[in-house]
């Protein structure tokens, strides 16, 4: 990432210097219908220097999802000219990365160089009743380092679950004083909605700002015209999986002419490369004839972007390529193994091309998201594919950023 400063988890938009800390009471934001204007008014508060902002999320466990968020914040404020210099404070006790600040020692040790600085909470994983969501987590700190500076921002809350009273009540408390919400789906918005009797708002996911990579490392894409396929093993040991995914994949491959190339994004926690290779088995034994490449390299958010931009089609059980290839205006199908898949084509209008159209109401019980027996998949990716790419439409795209952009401008203008 753009100025990575390995020694303190921290990342900067530019080479300028970093600003002195800033505490201080919140602001009134600024009064003003108009992006640009909004955005020069903000530097000029500045006067001309780095905004330190923190963001607060499910960061360092190998997840290209999460992983792009800072990426996407960069490249929203660097579009309206604004220099960020952002510090990352993961829910995770050790984060595996470089830029990310744990909740454990040695990463205590650098909390002191976040305090007074506004903060942001954004991303995946954020409110659950699972004692180790993001809010739940991270609250603590944040009462310490800004306790009236945070923002909730483009958040995910999860859905089609129980939230027991105690949960409710926690979740109340902790968003007191935090306002306006902003949730990054529909599904999300209406639970936080129901939970906290607030309004709450749609922005879409921040991560549709991310910026792809226009060049790629050497002999990591082996095709020109292929479908991105991104798997998980959500899943794997489930009778009957892998012959469907594997007969969908071959008739997908064979009715538009291109390889497959499975793209991971995720490389710790769950591993997807062995996900891919294990389907890329199954259809070798298929259909020896039809092209299948495993990508094995570690991808960085830009390239996991740059491939999906460069595919004819993106086939997605991961939320974030499907994000990232509807960014890039390139169709997608989606395998929803969980309420946020549809969320998110819900939020850009394209649920019509998500498999299975009739989810639970519920996730199933002791799984996260659906467990295979409980999902029915009736239709032929074939078909919503070539839906997809006749009659998809990308309309909502540019006000979904405009609304992230917004978003992100009220939230940080309270604090400068």
């Amino acid at each position: 990432m753009e100025g990575l400063d390995r020694e303190r988890g921290m990342v900067q938009s530019s080479t300028l210097e970093a600003m002195p800390q800033r505490a201080g009471k919140s602001r009134t934001p600024l009064e003003t219908t108009d992006m640009e204007a909004g955005m020069a008014l903000l530097r000029e508060r500045l006067h001309g220097e780095a905004l330190k902002l923190i963001l607060c999320g499910s960061f360092g466990l190998g997840n290209i999802g999460d992983e792009a968020l800072p990426y996407a914040v960069s490249d929203l404020a660097r579009a309206y000219g604004l220099d960020l210099q952002l510090n990352l404070l993961s829910r995770y006790d050790q984060p595996v990365l470089a830029n990310a600040i744990g909740l454990r020692a040695p990463h205590r040790d650098y909390w002191d160089q976040l305090r007074g600085q506004p903060c942001l909470i954004i991303g995946g994983g954020i409110i659950s009743p699972d004692k180790l969501s993001v809010l739940f987590r991270c609250a603590p700190i944040l009462r310490k380092i800004a306790p009236s500076l945070t923002g909730l921002f483009a958040v995910a809350v999860e859905t089609g679950v129980r939230y027991p009273l105690l949960a409710r009540r926690r979740i109340r408390r902790l968003l007191r004083g935090i306002n306006p919400l902003y949730a990054r789906d529909v599904p999300s918005a209406a639970t936080l909605r129901r939970i906290v009797g607030r309004h709450v708002t749609v922005t879409g996911d921040s991560v549709l700002w991310l910026k792809a990579d226009d060049e790629l490392p050497e002999g990591v894409l082996k095709a020109d015209r292929f479908i991105a396929v991104s798997l998980r093993d959500h899943w794997a040991g489930s009778p009957g999986w892998y012959a469907w995914i594997s007969r969908q994949l071959k008739a997908l491959s064979e009715r538009l002419h291109v390889p497959l190339v499975f793209v991971p994004f995720s490389w710790l926690q769950a591993d997807d490369r062995l996900e891919h290779r294990k389907v890329c088995e199954v259809l070798h034994f298929l259909a020896p004839e039809v092209q299948a490449h495993c990508i094995d390299a570690v991808l960085t958010p830009r390239q996991a972007a740059g491939i999906l931009k460069r595919a004819v089609l993106t086939v997605g059980m991961r939320l974030h390529a499907c994000v990232m290839s509807y960014a890039q205006r390139v169709p997608f199908v989606a395998v929803a193994y969980h309420p946020k898949i549809r969320g998110f084509a819900e939020t850009v209008g394209w649920e019509m091309y998500v498999t299975p159209s009739n989810l639970p109401f519920r996730q199933s019980t002791r799984a996260y998201g659906y467990a295979f027996p409980d999902v029915k998949l009736n239709e032929q990716l074939e078909g919503l594919a070539v839906d997809a790419l006749t009659n998809g439409k990308f309309n909502r795209l540019d006000p979904l950023r405009e609304r992230v952009a917004r978003a992100f401008m009220g939230l940080v203008t309270r604090t400068v």
